[in-house]
């Protein structure tokens, strides 16, 4: 089962506003795995992580899959690795994404317990 005491975020805004390193400095400290969001596929899309991550950060997700993999990752993440056995895990999960499509189906008190949106831009206005 998932830690609630794990704050999971979803780091939204514009191109190139520093959400991964953001996701990166929250990371500090701990063992994290970065995962490219826009090659997330197929059959065993977590083969590679550790058993021994603390912070999965799923890095430019494309938005129209945020919701879905969202809602795949409430309980914990399975690692499927081929001829081994699963494995659940739960670290903490940090997704970054441009501006998310359908905000409107990410909300109710399941969702907001497992996962915080904050909207990022930090470009400067000059």
């Amino acid at each position: 089962m998932l830690d609630h005491t794990k704050l999971n975020l979803v780091l939204e805004g514009p191109e190139a506003v520093g959400k991964t390193l953001l996701a990166k400095m929250i990371a500090a400290g701990r063992k994290s795995f970065t995962i490219d969001g826009r090659k997330l596929s197929g059959r065993f899309p977590f083969q590679a992580v550790p058993l021994d991550t603390e912070v999965l950060i799923i890095d430019d997700l494309p938005e129209k899959c945020v919701r879905d993999w969202c809602y795949q990752l409430f309980n914990g993440l399975l690692v499927e690795r081929k001829g081994l056995d699963r494995i659940w895990i739960s670290p903490q999960v940090i997704i970054t994404c441009r501006d998310i499509e359908h905000r409107s189906d990410l909300r109710g008190a399941s969702f907001d317990a497992r996962f915080k949106i904050i909207f990022v831009d930090y470009r400067l206005p000059f």
